[in-house]
């Protein structure tokens, strides 16, 4: 696990194509903005359990159902399955 301290506006690249962005900090709370390839899953963590890692669960749309702007503005954490 790579371990980075981020300031607000700075972004990390992964594999050239995913972009995080730190969009603000607050309390305990980061926000995050997640920019990648539609067909890139970013899933949050807790809505994964182990014993279908790798599969999304029932109650999330694929990305590619997804409008663009959606998308892009709603809060998430990395989780791309690739």
């Amino acid at each position: 696990m790579l371990v980075l301290s981020r300031k607000i506006g700075d972004r990390i690249v992964i594999d050239g194509g995913i972009e995080v962005v730190v969009l603000a900090v607050e309390g305990g709370r980061v926000r995050l903005g997640i920019a990648a390839p539609r067909d890139c899953q970013i899933v949050r963590g807790e809505l994964l359990d182990d014993s279908s890692r790798g599969a999304p669960p029932p109650n999330v749309v694929p990305p590619a159902n997804l409008p663009l702007a959606d998308r892009s503005t709603r809060p998430a954490t990395v989780d791309c399955l690739a």
